[in-house]
């Protein structure tokens, strides 16, 4: 019996809408899996068929809750002083300056807060529903896609397993997760992440050798080699969060009115978080993609891979995209002059994040610091005159995501541990 846990639509769409799960029903293995229940309703029944649904009611009470939250904080002031990510972040963490002081605090007494908040979390009983969930499941294994963003909704399932000496085999849910989000409050038995650059990220963090193992991204699969150069006629830009890139809109209409009268066309992608905006409104004129947010119905992973094979650039300020585009060939470029609610240097602070300082260093990773930049470098690449290889791009992505073959490393970890 594997129990998948599914805290967020996310972690829904990389594993029930790629067939992982129904990869593993394939190979006997019954999967109960704990999901929201809106965003199980939208996967289509012959996707999930053969699974046993549990709706996600198991996250810890509103006191734990709000703890939880300051221990996370914990695990990033113990971090802040070998992460410009974590500092950065730490930074503008306006309501939270107290909690933080005291960490810092704590830390100056030679106390380790990351050591502390995980001895805090041990102390916590898990509930009493997570519990007799875990005893009438008994489940061999538990499989935990995760950003470590979401304690709450999580550990007391986590723990439970841990309770009763279930093995326990977490999955970061992107490349970053290590780097960009507050460590694992509890650790798991294995960690099974994208590829090399996350197993060096997972052994500084003090994982040994034998708990990661690197299997790729589950819902990638569908990358292959990379195009053959033809001619592209789409930017497709990539939005982020409006934390991240608060003039994105402005932005993504300036490229829409360099278009006119061109031959190449716009394509924008905004971010999930950003559509669900009530206020949000695309730029007048400019293209939306068909497929958008956490999209549930099978294949989207395959429709984003046709956006890329069809473009001649990604304009994106966050580091996932650009992955995906080097995997195919393409090049990128990062708009370093936009806006952020976060630092008055815009998307530059975050482009020195530690995952963003990574990618924007490959050949065909474009950095624009102003916009007339950032159109010649979107005109260039519409000519095929933007530099880059797309040989070499794809060869540095590999080192972030082992692609091909993951579903099939991810059942092998399974087997290996139950």
């Amino acid at each position: 019996v594997i129990l998948l846990l599914l805290s967020h639509r996310l972690h829904v769409r990389n594993w029930i809408s790629s067939h992982l799960a129904a990869h593993l029903v394939a190979c006997g293995h019954h999967v109960v899996c704990i999901a929201p229940a809106l965003d199980w309703a939208e996967v289509p029944l012959e996707v999930r068929q053969g699974m046993e649904f549990l709706p996600a009611n198991y996250a810890g009470s509103a006191r734990r809750g709000r703890l939880r939250r300051g221990l996370m904080l914990g695990t990033m002031v113990a971090r802040e002083h070998q992460s410009r990510t974590m500092a950065h972040k730490l930074a503008h963490e306006g309501r939270s300056r107290a909690q933080i002081a005291a960490w810092r605090a704590l830390r100056r007494v030679a106390a380790d807060p990351e050591r502390v908040a995980r001895g805090i979390e041990a102390r916590l009983r898990p509930s009493e529903s997570a519990r007799d969930l875990i005893a009438a499941v008994r489940p061999d294994v538990l499989l935990w896609p995760t950003t470590f963003a979401q304690p709450n909704e999580e550990l007391e399932v986590v723990k439970a397993c841990r309770r009763a000496g279930v093995p326990i085999l977490a999955l970061p849910a992107s490349w970053d997760t290590l780097t960009s989000k507050p460590s694992a409050l509890v650790r798991p038995d294995r960690l099974l992440v994208w590829g090399e650059a996350s197993v060096g990220q997972a052994r500084r963090l003090g994982y040994a050798d034998r708990e990661i193992i690197a299997t790729g991204p589950p819902h990638w699969d569908c990358y292959g080699l990379p195009a053959v150069w033809n001619t592209r006629i789409v930017a497709l830009v990539a939005g982020t969060s409006l934390h991240f890139w608060a003039d994105e809109a402005q932005v993504v209409y300036a490229l829409q009115q360099a278009s006119r009268g061109s031959p190449w066309r716009v394509l924008y992608r905004p971010h999930p978080s950003r559509l669900k905006d009530p206020a949000f409104k695309p730029p007048y004129g400019v293209q939306m993609d068909e497929r958008l947010g956490y999209d549930l119905k099978p294949g989207f992973q395959e429709h984003l891979r046709d956006r890329l094979q069809a473009s001649a650039c990604v304009v994106a300020a966050f580091s996932t995209l650009i992955v995906e585009a080097a995997l195919m060939g393409v090049p990128s470029v990062v708009p370093a002059f936009a806006q952020s609610q976060k630092g008055p240097f815009g998307i530059l602070d975050h482009g020195a994040y530690d995952h963003m300082a990574e990618v924007v260093g490959w050949p065909g990773v474009v950095v624009s610091r102003t916009l007339p930049s950032l159109l010649n470098n979107v005109h260039e690449a519409v000519r095929g005159e933007l530099p880059h290889d797309p040989w070499v791009l794809r060869d540095r992505a590999l080192g972030i995501a082992r692609v091909g073959g993951a579903q099939d490393r991810i059942l092998q970890a399974v087997a290996e541990i139950t």
